[in-house]
């Protein structure tokens, strides 16, 4: 893992990434198929990788995955034999291209924080995300 961490730019943010660094980010994924474990999946594994390049790497979880897989024309469908390196490559560059597009409104949301616990354009999306992507009951 801090092989890749060493390998991504420390201050290229998300909306700006090259297709080289969201390949490396795809790396992260890759180490899930490789060492699969029921301790550490995308969510835990992501979750640590963002605080440690908070600007560059995104969040997941199960609500961001009905977001960008179920919900509507969903841009990354699921496919049950793809790998989470698969998953990376599918998901990655439509997260980034969800990033630019609404880049002012993250930008709304990150000014809206307390100043004292800053947060960034990913983590407004994942707020958003995490929010849109929970289950209603009917």
């Amino acid at each position: 893992m801090n092989e890749v961490l060493a390998r991504l730019p420390k201050d290229e943010p998300f909306a700006e990434a090259s297709l080289e660094t969201l390949e490396t980010i795809t790396d992260f994924f890759g180490i899930l198929g490789a060492k699969p474990t029921t301790q550490v999946g995308k969510t835990k594994l992501l979750k640590v990788l963002h605080r440690k390049r908070p600007e560059l790497i995104p969040l997941f979880d199960e609500n961001i995955r009905r977001c960008y897989s179920l919900i509507g024309a969903a841009p990354v469908p699921p496919i049950g034999s793809r790998t989470h390196r698969d998953f990376a490559i599918a998901w990655l560059p439509e997260l980034q291209r969800d990033v630019v597009q609404q880049m002012s409104v993250w930008q709304e949301i990150v000014a809206m924080a307390d100043p004292a616990v800053s947060i960034t354009p990913l983590r407004a999306l994942d707020i958003v995300g995490w929010d849109l992507g929970t289950p209603r009951r009917q």
